[in-house]
């Protein structure tokens, strides 16, 4: 998915050459425990939410514009005076 897509950490990189599996080491043994960044399964989980999310807000955005355009169209032509 999206994890996919980025470049490695270094550290994953270093991690990944003798690995046997991520979640079959223990997060103790793992590098850098202390580390503010999410494991790599839970930042792809972050990012496909992420996507989702601003991927509805302009599908959603993008009918409020259409909207408000055919709003404006038809709010000009009935402000125009009319003859008679």
């Amino acid at each position: 998915m999206l994890a996919d897509l980025r470049p490695p950490l270094k550290v994953e990189v270093k991690w990944q050459l003798g690995r046997i599996g991520w979640f079959q080491t223990p997060r103790s043994q793992r590098p850098n425990p202390q580390s503010p960044i999410p494991d790599p399964p839970m930042t792809a989980a972050i990012l496909e939410w992420l996507n989702a999310v601003l991927r509805w807000a302009h599908v959603m955005t993008g009918i409020a514009w259409i909207g408000t355009s055919f709003f404006f169209i038809w709010l000009e032509a009935s402000l125009k005076k009319r003859d008679g």
